[in-house]
């Protein structure tokens, strides 16, 4: 009985410890917005200006959009209303994403916001994706 008590407690490390080692392979890099803010800044985003603008009027955005706690819950409409087509990926196309650093090459970074859904396909939180390179 000891033995299979010992024998279900490492399974379960197991199981474990390969579940938060895969969410971390599997869904790449990330930056903080503590990062987000020192990179780029933190100007108050503004519909018109992010669909229209370049990637450094999107980058200095950044911030504010992932730490808007309105955003979260949004419907899936309701984010692409507010920021217009998706230009990036992150695994399904049901998560919203918006590049707002796009590398030359393969060599340099590109970053993109990414609205993660739950599963009514309301924002469940906003996340900066590194989506490239070879570094």
């Amino acid at each position: 009985m000891k033995k299979l008590l010992v024998a279900m407690l490492v399974l379960g490390v197991l199981i474990i410890s390969t579940v938060i080692y895969g969410q971390t392979f599997w869904g790449g890099e990330t930056m903080s917005s503590q990062k987000v803010k020192k990179k780029w800044g933190s100007e108050k985003y503004n519909a018109e200006a992010f669909k229209a603008g370049t990637y450094l009027d999107k980058s200095k955005m950044a911030y504010s959009i992932m730490t808007d706690k309105k955003l979260l819950e949004q419907p899936y409409e309701k984010i692409r209303e507010l920021f217009g087509e998706n230009d990036g990926f992150y695994f399904i196309d049901s998560y919203p994403t918006y590049i707002i650093q796009r590398g030359k090459n393969h060599s340099e970074e590109t970053w993109q916001l990414v609205f993660r859904m739950n599963s009514k396909f309301k924002v469940r939180d906003v996340i900066m994706h590194k989506n490239c390179c070879d570094k």
